[in-house]
């Protein structure tokens, strides 16, 4: 009820169950999309928490965007105990938002339609290391963001463990593995280098996917030249082992130090080892065969898979799970096309779902849907 400042729109009795507020709905008037989760026990509240993880907060949207339209700092499309600026890229600020429920860090895209290739991802690759949009949608401007999860720790441009560091051997696994994932969906990251490897006390985090590009007819122009392979800068197409070439250059950098600063110059016509001045043979043994094979300029010397380099770590298997499908296997694209025809006609829109899992993949990709449609979505959940 926008007239009273009030976003609660349900309680809890006592002894459970759910009972609507007497009165209009006003609320329901003004929202574009509703999702109702039905759970296999019956719902014992409705949006219990507005501003908790998950639950968005309508009049608070509101009247944030007729504040903050077209201002600096942009509207922030979450809600949040505080703010932080992460940094500053082309579309606004990365914004860490604290929230009760679990941090997350919010960033800008160019257009809706770059939402796209994230849902898509989402219905096809999943891995513990490889970090997905959790929250996607369109703001009080029009400009379309996307939300992940915070991780904790720092990336290897920031923070590089000494070479007897005994967390390599595991890092370098979770980092292939999630590659493996995103590789087994059929996707590129075309940006794989340290700024987007994180070191964190839960392990190794792989995120940052806004190059990512379908595997089949991906374009070599992209990535982050000191970290690119040489057949993507001599114009090739890349492929799996493009990717497996820019993690293998920035695990040799966190071991080694960067190198010659004349590197840009000479590579790819000298080799990797040539054209940084680092010597292969001050790697850690048990590490070498790997990362000398990872940065072959060759790449049909390189392994063919992010699971064929896992085989020359000591130990050599993926860990259990590595390769489990994503709650959304096969059915994100189809979700998506049947949420946008709902919204598209002003139709109502009920999932139920006896898995957990279910909920958190299928969320942002029915918040694609209402931010293609230029609609709000509005979830209302146990």
């Amino acid at each position: 009820d926008r007239a009273s400042g009030a976003s609660r729109i349900g309680h809890s009795p006592p002894g459970g169950g759910c009972v609507a507020e007497r009165g209009p709905p006003r609320v329901y008037r003004r929202l574009d999309l509703t999702i109702a989760w039905a759970w296999s026990v019956s719902l014992r509240s409705v949006l219990r928490d507005p501003g908790g993880f998950g639950a968005v907060d309508v009049h608070r949207l509101d009247s944030m965007g007729d504040q903050m339209m077209d201002t600096n700092p942009p509207p922030i499309p979450l809600n949040a105990l505080s703010v932080e600026t992460l940094g500053v890229n082309a579309q606004g600020p990365v914004l860490r938002l604290r929230r009760a429920g679990g941090d997350l860090v919010l960033r800008w895209l160019e257009t809706p339609d770059a939402l796209l290739p994230l849902v898509e991802i989402l219905g096809r690759s999943r891995h513990p290391a490889l970090v997905l949009p959790c929250r996607m949608g369109i703001d009080a401007r029009g400009k379309a963001w996307m939300a992940r999860p915070f991780c904790e720790g720092a990336t290897l441009q920031d923070v590089r463990p000494v070479a007897d560091d005994p967390r390599w051997h595991d890092l370098i696994r979770q980092w292939l593995e999630a590659l493996d994932a995103l590789h087994a969906g059929g996707w590129l990251h075309r940006d794989v280098k340290a700024a987007n490897l994180l070191v964190g006390p839960s392990g190794a985090k792989l995120f940052d996917l806004d190059l990512a590009a379908p595997a089949a007819g991906a374009m070599a122009s992209a990535g982050t030249r000191r970290w690119l392979a040489p057949e993507v800068l001599s114009g090739q197409a890349p492929d799996a082992r493009s990717d497996l070439f820019g993690l293998g250059v920035a695990v040799v950098r966190a071991l080694l130090g960067n190198g010659s600063n004349r590197y840009t110059e000479q590579f790819p016509t000298r080799d990797f080892w040539s054209a940084s001045a680092l010597d292969p043979m001050a790697l850690p043994a048990a590490l070498r065969s790997l990362l000398q094979a990872l940065v072959e300029r060759d790449p049909k010397a390189r392994p063919v898979s992010a699971m064929a380099a896992l085989a020359l770590l000591p130990g050599g298997q993926p860990a259990d799970g590595t390769l489990s499908p994503p709650p959304l296997l096969g059915r994100s694209e189809s979700l998506l096309e049947l949420a946008r025809s709902r919204v598209s006609r002003g139709q109502s829109l009920v999932i139920v779902t006896d898995d957990p899992c279910d909920q958190e993949a299928a969320l942002p990709v029915l918040a694609c849907a209402a931010a293609l449609e230029q609609h709000r979505l509005v979830l209302v959940e146990e």
